[in-house]
């Protein structure tokens, strides 16, 4: 643990101009190297040599044009850019392997969206439109050779891949008297393959009571580190993941001020994309379905407030064996069930916000790599707080806050049976923002 050092640093920036909006986003993290994920370094001379840091940044940009009261269009472009998660700070790192664990990887994706929204009075309201997504990757070794595997045969690498993904989306909505419908779909085209996405929603409002039913399919693209890089082994058939999603949710407003949710939810995830630790490669394996129950009680006041939340989800017994415990009740290295309360007040200039998350005992993979037992973990209470004082000086605020300030033992736990050893992670984090307006 006194290895497992951690550091995060991050910058917003938003503006936005009648109907023109940017948002640009730069977070750094730095964290203590790993031998293949199994060990953490210890510190030379009282200082840390070996560590990892990881970057990103996105910037995206918005313009909506208004044809007519009725009818609007939205183009926006982003650009979002990174390195690999597991990029040495130091060339001389013992972490580094041939390709320096992503030390030479730059990641870039590319999207423009265009949407439409038509308002259509009594007869409802449509949306559609389109996007153009670009991922890029970029990967050399450390002796300067290509570090991306494009095929199954011994030459056919590169220093750089793409792939494209193009979709199209529609969406109607309207309601009537009680009862509201949204029924859509989004059509993808891309280069691991094609897909359809339906989306169904029917919505009852009476009185204080509220209910909404919702279906819906989902479909993920593989990453191209998993499916190029050769810092793993090259598996050339992943294909997209599916998701299909059923929920019920229903709520009951009590008076103005308080107010009660349940949402009860069913996912299966068919050719899951995962990580095979066995033989060091990704691939579509297993089938994963969750299924459970989440809700909220939530009372507002003018300068105060409270919440309580919580939730629990199974696995169902067609979920495979290598995500699951032993006796196959829980997922691995999830908690099965969570519970959030918290209040929030302000006064004057401002505001507090104390939280608390309580997890109960969660199981991973037991240290004996041979025999793939399971190991507990113990339960945890994380303590939260935020302070915000408005107007320091004009257009200027200033906030500190902070999450899990009782700094609970919290690592991170594998979800499958990889022979990876959790990783110490989400201890006592403390952050200083300044927001500033103009």
């Amino acid at each position: 643990q006194e290895n497992a050092y951690r550091e995060y640093w991050y910058a917003i920036v938003k503006g936005n101009y009648k109907d023109f909006s940017f948002n640009y986003h730069r977070s750094v993290q730095n964290y203590a190297g790993q031998d293949g994920d199994i060990s953490i370094f210890p510190k030379i001379n009282g200082r840390i040599t070996e560590a990892y840091t990881n970057f990103t940044e996105a910037l995206v940009i918005k313009q909506q044009f208004n044809i007519s009261p009725l009818v609007n269009i939205e183009p926006s472009l982003s650009v979002i850019h990174g390195n690999g998660i597991t990029s040495a700070a130091f060339p001389f790192s013992q972490t580094n392997g041939t390709f320096g664990l992503d030390g030479g990887t730059k990641m870039f994706r590319y999207q423009g969206n265009l949407m439409s929204n038509w308002d259509l009075k009594q007869y409802g309201q449509v949306v559609f439109g389109g996007s153009f997504i670009r991922d890029q990757l970029e990967m050399t070794s450390i002796d300067g050779n290509p570090g991306l595997q494009v095929g199954p045969g011994v030459g056919d690498t590169a220093y750089a891949a793409h792939s494209d993904m193009k979709s199209l989306m529609l969406e109607y909505t309207n309601k009537f008297d009680l009862v509201g419908i949204t029924v859509g779909g989004r059509y993808e085209n891309s280069s691991f393959g094609n897909a359809f996405a339906p989306r169904v929603g029917l919505t009852y409002v009476y009185k204080k009571f509220n209910a909404k039913l919702l279906f819906g399919k989902a479909y993920r693209i593989p990453l191209l580190y998993e499916a190029d890089s050769r810092t793993i082994n090259y598996s050339g058939n992943l294909k997209p993941e599916t998701s299909t999603t059923v929920e019920l949710e229903t709520g009951y407003r009590f008076n103005k001020d308080f107010s009660a949710r349940v949402n009860v939810f069913n996912i299966e995830i068919s050719d899951p994309i995962k990580y095979d630790g066995l033989n060091n490669a990704y691939g579509n394996n297993g089938y994963v379905h969750s299924y459970g129950a989440e809700g909220e009680l939530a009372y507002h006041k003018a300068n105060w407030g409270a919440f309580a939340n919580g939730s629990i989800a199974f696995p169902g017994s067609s979920t495979s064996a290598s995500l699951v415990s032993l006796d196959g009740k829980e997922f691995l290295g999830i908690a099965k069930w969570k519970a959030n309360a918290g209040v929030y007040g302000n006064y004057k200039k401002f505001q507090i916000s104390p939280s608390f998350t309580f997890l109960p005992q969660r199981t991973g993979q037991s240290a004996d790599t041979v025999a793939l037992g399971n190991k507990t973990y113990p339960s945890l209470f994380l303590l939260n707080l935020s302070l915000t004082y408005k107007g320091i000086c004009k257009g200027i605020d200033l906030k500190l806050s902070g999450t899990n300030l009782l700094d609970a033992d919290y690592v991170l736990i594998q979800t499958y049976y990889g022979s990876h050893a959790p990783m110490p992670a989400y201890d006592r984090h403390i952050t200083m923002s300044v927001i500033a307006k103009f």
